[in-house]
């Protein structure tokens, strides 16, 4: 969560920045705000382009964001925007003896992939003493489409989506048992509609065999309360509570219109205290759910299936403590998470599938050191472990089973070194361990998918307002794949080849 400094009364700001590299990469960005004592305005402008790593991987993306803003004693109004415009080749997934052959080839070396869209908000807030209120309305818009020529024949899908929402808030402070606290309460509405075609081929979008049409809204109230207990102690409770309504209709064949609504809470209770000596602890329970949304439920070959994804739940628990002084900084925790109905794709389904109970619980250890005034270090690490609770299947009771795609171990270390005045050479580590297959709930295959470590290196060197860099990512040319899936056979595996070592250059310009 990056919170950028809000600009003071005449500031300026500029920056540019153009980069070129491995793959045929391509890319410029610039950005230019300007703040006066009434009004501001910004623009941001970014394009990418890259050959990728495999054939038929091109990677073009355009982006365009922007904002006015009028400020007035005790109270500011905003209009932000923003467009982006893609185009992605989709290269496919190959099998094991694809990828023990070339792995830069593509098994779909004609799909490609399309999304452009925009969105606006207008806001403002009002301060009165010491409270706040605010509020957003929104709109936004996308399209996205996506062809499959050499797939079962031809495949083209194409889906149109727009929401509206409107996010009113306020924060309240206050005094009591001379401390000072704060309460946030909200509202959020959002509703959305969407459409998609299927067809055989962009041609014949006219005439699909599928058309969807799906609704969907959501009404919530929520509040977080911060509340100091003592001078080193804090406790926050935080409370949602939402309405989802869903619809989706297919319109062509067979015929079908599947409806459904629930109401969910959920809530946080966390508690955090300074022990003294730069150490803290800490301890939180909370719920949590996530609604399934159109994309989740969409059903390219009807028929579909009887019901729409029921809504994911989760109850999780975490403790840990910290550890800040001298230069030094330690974060270790232990949690625990218990989630039901996890949306998943399922790849013998075809489709997204509520997924059996399942538990995860693990250990993460988070550390940073400066020995030095020129030497930053830094170290992670994530113990994982994710089974299911019950379920079943192919036949396979699998309670107990690993859960695929979860790798039990992640490592990262990382330094940077000023080694003169305006001079910094970066290196980083990251390590993943082995996982399970997807389409391996059973754990019947005999193979994980193997572990990687992936080093990359920055060199930095500035001229006042000017930055060159010189970066090299995947320094080894470790070939490696962060996704794999079993066939159905459970004989082999398919996989999508991940980049292998690539240099950058890129010259940047900074007006602050």
């Amino acid at each position: 969560n990056i919170i950028t400094r809000r600009m003071r009364d005449g500031e300026t700001r500029a920056h540019a920045l153009g980069r070129i590299g491995g793959y045929g990469t391509q890319e410029f960005s610039g950005s230019f705000s300007r703040q006066s004592e009434t009004f501001g305005a910004s623009l941001t402008i970014s394009d990418e382009d890259t050959k990728g790593y495999r054939r038929n991987n091109r990677f073009q993306q355009t982006n365009v964001a922007g904002s006015l803003e009028a400020r007035l004693p005790g109270a500011r109004a905003y209009l932000r925007f923003a467009l982006d415009d893609q185009r992605l080749g989709l290269p496919g997934q190959l099998s094991e003896a694809q990828i023990a052959a070339d792995p830069r080839q593509a098994s779909t070396p004609t799909a490609v992939a399309e999304r452009n869209g925009g969105r606006v908000t207008l806001g403002g807030s009002w301060t009165a003493g010491r409270h706040e209120f605010s509020a957003d309305l929104g709109y936004r818009s996308k399209h996205v489409s996506s062809n499959f020529p050499d797939f079962f024949g031809g495949f083209f899908t194409d889906t149109k989506a727009n929401v509206w929402s409107f996010t009113p808030r306020a924060k309240f402070a206050f005094d009591a048992f001379g401390r000072g606290h704060d309460v946030v309460v909200g509202l959020d509405f959002d509703r959305w509609d969407y459409a998609t075609a299927s067809s055989s081929s962009p041609a014949d979008i006219a005439t699909p065999f599928s058309r969807r049409l799906g609704w969907q809204s959501n009404d919530a109230i929520y509040g977080q309360a911060n509340l100091w207990l003592s001078g080193a102690t804090r406790l926050v409770l935080g409370s949602r509570v939402q309405r989802s309504r869903d619809r989706l209709t297919e319109e062509v064949s067979p015929l079908d219109d599947r409806r459904q609504a629930h109401t969910l809470d959920a809530h946080e209770i966390g508690l955090r205290h300074r022990i003294g000596g730069g150490w803290s602890g800490y301890a939180k329970v909370d719920k949590s759910f996530r609604f399934a949304n159109f994309d989740d439920n969409a059903c390219f070959f009807p028929p579909c299936a009887a019901t729409l994804l029921l809504p994911q739940t989760a109850h999780n628990a975490e403790l840990g403590v910290e550890f800040e002084r001298s230069g030094a900084r330690v974060r270790a925790s232990v949690y625990e998470m218990r989630l039901n109905n996890e949306i998943y794709f399922s790849p013998l389904a075809g489709a997204n599938i509520n997924l059996s109970p399942t538990a995860r619980h693990g250990f993460e250890l988070e550390t940073g050191w400066r020995p030095a005034q020129s030497i930053d270090l830094r170290a992670g690490l994530a113990l994982m472990q994710a089974r299911f609770r019950s379920g079943v299947y192919g036949g396979v009771d699998v309670t107990g089973k690993t859960v695929p795609l979860v790798p039990e171990m992640l490592a990262t270390a990382g330094a940077s070194w000023n080694f003169a005045a305006n001079s910094r050479l970066n290196a980083g580590l990251r390590y993943v361990g082995k996982q399970r297959y997807d389409n391996d709930q059973a754990n019947t295959f005999g193979r994980q998918q193997p572990d990687y470590t992936l080093v990359d290196l920055k060199l930095e060197h500035r001229f006042d307002r000017i930055s060159l860099a010189l970066e090299v990512r995947n320094l080894f040319d470790k070939q490696y794949y962060s996704y794999g899936i079993t066939n159905f056979a459970g004989t082999s595996f398919s996989a999508y080849p991940a980049p292998g070592r690539a240099g950058y250059l890129s010259l940047a310009y900074r007006l602050d």
